[in-house]
C-alpha cells in the first residue's frame, strides 16, 4: 500500500478529471446559499478546491488516507479556503453523519469503492430533500470491447456497466437524473496519465532491482496503454441526480 502512495505522489490528480469538468457538472446544479456539501473519497482535493471557489457554503471532505487530507489542507490554505473546507479522515463505508444532512454529495472517481448501485442507495440517505448527488463512474461506451479490455476490467472492476444500465439503476433507486456526460480524453491524459507515465519511468529506474515494485509499475503502465489503444470502448461518465 505504501508503494501505491509513492506511485501517485505529487500527481496533479489521483484519477481522470479537470477543473472544467467539475465546473460543467456543478453548472447543472442549483444550490442555495449556505449549502452543506460532502465530498467523498476526496483524495488530494483538486475538485474540492474548485467546488469551494464556486459554492456558497461549506464542504466536508472525507478520505481514508491522512496524507491526502494533509495535502488538501495545504491547498486550502494556499487558496485562502480554510474556512470553507473541513477535512475528515473517515471511510465512506461508515459515514458518521445524520440522514438528510447535505444539499450536495460529490464523488469524482470514488463511488466505485462502494459499488455504483450500493453507493447511490447508501448515499441518498444523507441528502436533503431536493438535494443532489454528483458522481463520476467508469462505464462501457460500446458493446463488445476487445477481450484484453474485458479481462482488465473483469479484474479491476467486475461491476462495470454501460451508461444506460447505470441510468436505469438511478431511476430504480428513485432519484431523478438531471443529466450525464462523458469525460473527454484530455481528462484522462493531461492531468493523470501523462504525469503518471513520467512517474512510472522515474520509479522504474529507482527500483530497478525490485521485482515486486517493477511488477506493480508494469501493471499501471498496462492500464495506461489500454486506454491509449481502446478509449472508444470505455471511460468516465458524470452523473448528476436529484433526490425527490
Amino acid at each position: 500500500m505504501d508503494f501505491i502512495f509513492e506511485i501517485f505522489k505529487d500527481l496533479p490528480r489521483l484519477g481522470p478529471g479537470s477543473e472544467q469538468t467539475t465546473l460543467k457538472a456543478l453548472s447543472k446544479i442549483k444550490l442555495k446559499n449556505n449549502s452543506k456539501v460532502l465530498d467523498i473519497g476526496c483524495g488530494t482535493g483538486s475538485q474540492t478546491i474548485t467546488l469551494a471557489k464556486n459554492i456558497n457554503g461549506k464542504i466536508t471532505a472525507i478520505d481514508i488516507n491522512k496524507p491526502y487530507l494533509e495535502k488538501l489542507k495545504k491547498f486550502a490554505e494556499k487558496n485562502n479556503l480554510n474556512s470553507k473546507i473541513n477535512t475528515v479522515q473517515q471511510s465512506m463505508f461508515q459515514l458518521n453523519f445524520r440522514d438528510n444532512s447535505f444539499n450536495l454529495i460529490w464523488g469524482e472517481g470514488s463511488i466505485y469503492n462502494l459499488g455504483f448501485e450500493y453507493g447511490i442507495n447508501y448515499l441518498k440517505n444523507f441528502i436533503k430533500k431536493n438535494g443532489y448527488l454528483a458522481v463520476s463512474e467508469v462505464c462501457w461506451f460500446k458493446y463488445n470491447p476487445p477481450e484484453i479490455v474485458i479481462d482488465f476490467w473483469k479484474s479491476e472492476y467486475p461491476s462495470i456497466r454501460t451508461i444506460q444500465e447505470n441510468v436505469d439503476i438511478i431511476n430504480k433507486i428513485g432519484l431523478n437524473v438531471i443529466c450525464h456526460f462523458s469525460l473527454p480524453k484530455s481528462d484522462w491524459n493531461d492531468n493523470f496519465y501523462n504525469p503518471l507515465n513520467k512517474r512510472i519511468e522515474l520509479l522504474k529506474k529507482k527500483y530497478a532491482d525490485d521485482k515486486e515494485k517493477q511488477l506493480m509499475l508494469n501493471q499501471t503502465k498496462h492500464e495506461i496503454d489500454l486506454y491509449t489503444k481502446f478509449s472508444e470502448f470505455y471511460g468516465y461518465e458524470f452523473f448528476i441526480m436529484q433526490k425527490k
